[in-house]
């Protein structure tokens, strides 16, 4: 059997509760969101280079780590996709992605 993938569009009326410009279909909110997502992204690191914090203690590394550790734990949890709902992915795989990214970028850094 041939399977088939369609995809459904919702428009929005007025601004819903996550504050979505009028008007918009569900996949154009999305890049919205995920525009949105980048630009802070693209802040927090511009914030991550001109901060000038000097790692003078092991203790200091072990605390930083042990926070990304925690943070990117909490993101597993909160972020975990339902593996039947296509719908749950097509919406929240590319957000998932920029997070991961980003925490791996802090873990490293």
């Amino acid at each position: 059997m041939q399977s088939t993938t369609t995809y459904t569009y919702i428009a929005i009326s007025m601004k819903d509760s996550r504050g979505f410009p009028a008007e918009l279909k569900m996949k154009d909110s999305a890049a919205w969101q995920n525009g949105e997502i980048e630009k802070q992204i693209y802040n927090l690191q511009e914030d991550l280079q001109q901060s000038d914090y000097s790692w003078d203690h092991d203790d200091d590394l072990q605390r930083e780590s042990g926070k990304h550790k925690i943070l990117l734990e909490n993101i597993d949890k909160e972020w975990r996709l339902d593996s039947e709902s296509k719908v749950n992915e097509q919406k929240h795989g590319l957000q998932w992605r920029i997070y991961r990214h980003l925490l791996i970028i802090l873990t490293t850094s």
